[in-house]
């Protein structure tokens, strides 16, 4: 029997439709072929970029691309900066299968590059996990909801969430825990003897229109240095971060 809180019901409901979406649109990209071409469309652009502090106190894009490609890497792929651009949901069919229907904890939903201290890349996964690590980690300390909230007031601010690929809770944390490990800036600590590090930083809206910033929040992610997985991701008020 599963011991799983509405609000994760309700996710698991989420992203099955939006997969069911995803293969329709499969389908229908495929007899499209006796449909007559419709002239393409650019997409919109967003008055409102997503961007990170540096360690500086300047504020740069989030790097989209390393967050995308590292998602599902093929066996053997290269390790660091991704080049691949942002993925569309963070969890496919058969990886939602194996976490909730074969309860698989080692189930991968993603793969990051953690950028370390002596400035060399390393993979880590966020798997679906358990209570203690993962993404059912992450959803049982409801940290659902708090990225939720703070997705709500990005879109109240302004943000053009989808343009950024971003749907629900856990695409703004795939995000933001991609950018958390593959970037210098933010406060990083370690713990040799747990053997877990963290970093914590600051997000932002900036508007292209007001030059200024028009939302701001900070986020932070722990992981496993020798398991190297992901142990929790979520929005933080901390300046600083205790591995």
């Amino acid at each position: 029997m599963w011991h799983i809180k509405t609000s994760q019901k309700s996710q698991k409901k989420v992203h099955l439709l939006r997969i069911l979406s995803s293969v329709l649109v499969a389908v229908a990209a495929l007899l499209g072929a006796a449909v007559p071409a419709q002239a393409e469309t650019a997409a919109p652009s967003t008055p409102l970029t997503l961007m990170v502090q540096n360690t500086d106190g300047t504020w740069t894009p989030v790097d989209l691309d390393g967050a995308g490609a590292v998602r599902n890497p093929d066996a053997g792929a290269p390790i660091g900066p991704a080049e691949q651009g942002p993925s569309p949901m963070l969890i496919d069919f058969n990886q939602w299968t194996a976490c909730w229907v074969q309860n698989k904890s080692t189930a991968v939903f993603a793969t990051y590059s953690w950028l370390k201290p002596n400035s060399t890349y390393t993979n880590v996964t966020l798997q679906c996990g358990n209570n203690s690590y993962g993404y059912k980690h992450i959803v049982a300390q409801n940290h659902d909801d708090h990225w939720n909230a703070k997705l709500t007031a990005a879109k109240n601010a302004g943000w053009d969430s989808q343009n950024y690929r971003v749907y629900t809770w856990d695409d703004l944390m795939h995000i933001v825990t991609a950018s958390l490990l593959g970037t210098a800036g933010g406060y990083y600590s370690e713990n040799s003897t747990s053997q877990k590090a963290c970093r914590n930083g600051s997000y932002g809206l900036w508007s292209t229109q007001t030059h200024q910033l028009v939302y701001t929040f900070r986020a932070e992610a722990v992981w496993s240095m020798n398991n190297k997985r992901i142990i929790t991701s979520y929005p933080s008020s901390r300046q600083v971060c205790n591995a």
